[in-house]
């Protein structure tokens, strides 16, 4: 079983993106499968092509996402992706799209395919702060994680996707102005984890949870 894992490069004036980072860190088996890591530019323009040629060259069991929510305190597996670029400020290629759709040929949206639930369950289990997350925002988090969901319909149906947004880590400056932050190391707990769920889902075709997780705002 082959498992894609993306994380992003630093973006703005920041050095590092606590999503590479921790991405970076895992090993390269897990559960038994082969976990196989992509850096992403934080570009809507850049970010495609080389997403695509892993998924095309690789053809990945699972595609598992990994962005930065800074100013979050928690961790969050994202259910759905949305067919639109809007960004409130510039990528690091200076572009900001407005009211643009990430594939004009693709669905208003597509749902997380791998179960975001059972991901969040087992990451708790970890004594990590999780939830599950009914927005994955408009900027380029989004838009790789509709790619990937678009990806899959398109050229790999037996590809299962999701999203995970991590805080800042300790090592980021932001930590030190009491922005609150989550260690890498439980980072990588929590990624293992998410990983652990995958391996299953994808093994043994297993469902998400039968329970509530919504938000009422």
């Amino acid at each position: 079983m082959k498992i894609l894992m993306t994380g992003f490069e630093p973006f703005g004036l920041h050095k590092l993106n606590p999503s590479w980072e921790a991405v970076n860190a895992l090993p390269d088996r897990i559960e038994g499968a082969e976990i196989i890591k992509l850096r992403l530019p934080v570009s809507f323009g850049r970010f495609t092509s080389p997403l695509e040629e892993a998924v095309r060259i690789e053809c990945p069991d699972c595609l598992i996402s990994v962005g930065l929510a800074g100013g979050e305190r928690q961790i969050s597996i994202e259910r759905v992706g949305i067919n639109l670029e809007e960004a409130r400020i510039p990528d690091n290629d200076g572009e900001q799209p407005f009211d643009i759709p990430v594939r004009r040929d693709g669905q208003n949206a597509y749902f997380s395919t791998l179960p975001v639930k059972r991901i969040a369950k087992e990451i708790e289990k970890e004594g990590i702060p999780v939830c599950v997350s009914y927005s994955a925002g408009t900027f380029v988090c989004n838009a790789v994680m509709y790619t990937g969901l678009y990806l899959a319909e398109q050229e790999n149906r037996n590809m299962r996707c999701c999203f995970i947004h991590v805080p800042y880590d300790e090592t980021m400056a932001e930590a030190g102005k009491g922005e609150p932050f989550l260690p890498r190391a439980e980072m990588v707990k929590a990624l293992k984890a998410a990983v652990r769920v995958a391996v299953k889902a994808a093994g043994e075709g297993a469902g998400d949870l039968r329970e509530a997780a919504g938000t009422i705002f």
